[in-house]
């Protein structure tokens, strides 16, 4: 790993270490009036194409959400109140992306009823986070697990959806260096099945890329959450690199940044909305990648 990585890693680690600590009073009420109310919740719909030839059927919805923060500004009653508006959006599969709580899995204890609402919506699946990795994690995957959201941890499920094959995959956290992609894809099947990772952090763009994984979905940015002009930007290159929110690209395998639902360090966004991810996923030609194996944006239009 380069040092560069290292560095990144170890300050976005460490800084995360500290900010969890804190908690404003009343935050979780000022939070959740002001950002999870319905006008300020970005449902962020698009389509995303894979080759004809990965779909039986006539393709499926998928919605993402990531980064909940349980015990610090989220809790239960947003939880069930989200679970209602998704159910509007009649997805196929639901994937959560990790940071379920903020520091200890008995965060997620007092929200039972929401994660379990949550996992009424649709099928599903989940990994851990950084967060989630502080103390517990076993603990935590088994109340998720529980709940009714089926945690991948350094594995792969084949599931039959709306018609079609669908490969998914889900690691543990790279920060703290639980991933194992090798594992995760052992004995993965081949053939013509959609391929989707599940990681908490966006780094797995790159070793995924070589494994040949369709779709990257991941969280943990929060998109900047204070993005301010230029010095959100730079604080953001410092902890994550390249990685902040929305589509990139490397090879033939996309990756969506979730700039997440929940907060750390103050109950407030700026510039990065709390999001929900709808993606369609669709049958249609997709030009193949001549690139330099560098990363790129990619734009993907809205549904």
């Amino acid at each position: 790993m380069a040092p560069r990585t290292l560095f990144r890693r170890a300050l976005d680690f460490n800084a995360r270490k500290v900010t969890s600590r804190f908690r404003l009073p009343y935050g979780d009420n000022f939070y959740a009036r002001r950002w999870l109310a319905e006008s300020r919740l970005d449902i962020n719909q698009m389509e995303f194409c894979v080759d004809p030839t990965r779909l039986s059927g006539p393709g499926f919805r998928t919605i993402q959400i990531s980064d909940l923060h349980l015990g610090t500004y989220v809790n239960n009653e947003q939880l069930v109140w989200l679970s209602e508006r998704l159910k509007t959006l009649e997805p196929d599969l639901l994937f959560i992306t990790g940071d379920f709580v903020n520091r200890s899995y008995r965060e997620a204890l007092p929200a039972r009823e929401g994660l379990r609402a949550l996992a009424g919506v649709a099928p599903t699946y989940g990994v851990l986070g950084n967060h989630d990795f502080w103390h517990g994690p076993d603990e935590l995957a088994q109340i998720l697990n529980e709940s009714g959201v089926r945690i991948l941890r350094n594995e792969h499920l084949q599931i039959d959806v709306a018609g079609s094959s669908l490969v998914l995959a889900g690691v543990d956290d790279w920060k703290t260096g639980h991933d194992d992609l090798e594992q995760a894809v052992r004995a993965m099947p081949e053939g013509d099945h959609v391929r989707i990772l599940l990681s908490h952090c966006p780094d797995l763009l790159h070793p995924a890329a070589d494994v040949g994984f369709d779709l990257v979905l991941a969280g943990h940015t929060h998109g900047a959450q204070v993005r301010f002009p230029v010095l959100g930007s730079m604080v953001n290159k410092l902890m994550h690199g390249e990685f902040e929110r929305g589509w990139m690209k490397k090879h033939s395998t996309s990756l969506y940044i979730n700039r997440g639902l929940g907060v750390v360090l103050v109950p407030f966004r700026y510039g990065s909305d709390a999001e929900v991810t709808v993606l369609d996923v669709i049958a249609e030609p997709v030009a193949s990648s001549d690139d330099d194996g560098g990363l790129e944006s990619l734009s993907v239009a809205n549904a």
